[in-house]
């Protein structure tokens, strides 16, 4: 805590991974999101880096389901590093504002022949720099927001991509996040649910389209499979933690462990005009508590042909 003698002041957390595989996937990630000054501001900082190999099935939802997954048809080496940064000022109780930063690069390499012919690849290239300005609304009266057991999150945001400011590209992104959680009756159960859009408008390169299947949103779908300009999905996630049969050593019944179960759907497209095709998802997934109100997490999500597991830090939202 910034701020430990001050309750009004949240937790700060800085959680950071690295990963190895043995397919030689690297990847490094760090999350950081600090409280100041009576929660009069907050900040996240975030880093991310990955040398992977991965696949590519193109642009819009018929590619999706239509292009098979293999090596000759979807795989490449994507070398791709992020860096975004967000700080916002409390305007009044709950309400906040401020301004966001993206700077991301994607280099393609070891491409498939169906992809080296993509209309995507051939018009924007395979070294895909991109950086943007933006502005961020916010509402936020959740309990703890890194694990929120009751109020709601709603945030809004606009970022320009522009030449000017060392990016390849001029485009605009509107984001959109809401959020509520419920509490149940019972020892620390929760009902969270979660909307979420993404709309692309201008020159927007295919590393850049709105897309699913990361560890925050529609698991068990293959990252980058379903992108286009436009996507919105709806999730539901029940949350529960343990009790235990006996006190531990502090007089505690709270146990450190717990589980989730959740379903939802996402739809892309073109455009708002143009979307069709609800994409299923359900999963359940362990938690352990490392410390008060942060999970250490394993999820195994279901889509549609498609599944996933996934090993990290903090609730998915």
């Amino acid at each position: 805590v910034i701020q430990p003698e001050n309750p009004k002041v949240k937790r700060s957390s800085i959680p950071f991974s690295v990963g190895y595989s043995t397919n030689k996937s690297l990847s490094i990630s760090a999350i950081s999101t600090l409280y100041g000054f009576e929660d009069r501001w907050r900040a996240s900082l975030d880093f991310g880096l990955k040398d992977m190999p991965d696949h590519y099935w193109g642009v819009g939802y018929a590619k999706a389901v239509s292009v098979p997954m293999s090596a000759s048809t979807t795989l490449y080496h994507r070398n791709w590093i992020q860096f975004t940064g967000k700080i916002v000022w409390q305007l009044f109780p709950d309400f906040f504002t401020g301004v966001n930063y993206d700077f991301n690069q994607t280099i393609a390499t070891e491409l498939n022949p169906v992809m080296k012919l993509d209309t995507m690849v051939v018009k924007y290239g395979t070294h895909i720099r991109n950086a943007g300005f933006g502005l961020v609304l916010e509402y936020d009266d959740r309990d703890f927001p890194a694990n929120a057991y009751s109020g709601t999150y709603i945030s809004q945001s606009g970022t320009f991509y522009s030449k000017e400011i060392g990016g390849d590209h001029d485009f605009f992104i509107y984001q959109m996040d809401i959020r509520k959680y419920f509490p149940i009756e019972g020892l620390r159960q929760t009902l969270a649910m979660q909307l979420f859009t993404k709309t692309c408008i201008g020159d927007v390169p295919w590393t850049e389209m709105a897309k699913i299947g990361n560890a925050t949103d529609m698991r068990g779908y293959y990252l980058g499979r379903f992108r286009d300009k436009t996507v919105l999905y709806v999730l539901m996630e029940y949350r529960k933690m343990f009790k235990r049969k006996t006190p531990n050593k502090f007089g505690s019944y709270q146990s450190r462990h717990g589980f989730v179960l959740w379903t939802g759907s996402a739809i892309v497209g073109s455009s708002y005009t143009n979307l069709s095709y609800w994409l299923p998802n359900l999963g359940v997934g362990y938690r352990f508590e490392l410390q008060p109100r942060l999970n250490a997490r394993i999820d195994y999500g279901f889509g549609t042909d498609s599944q996933g597991l996934y090993v990290t830090f903090s609730e998915a939202f």
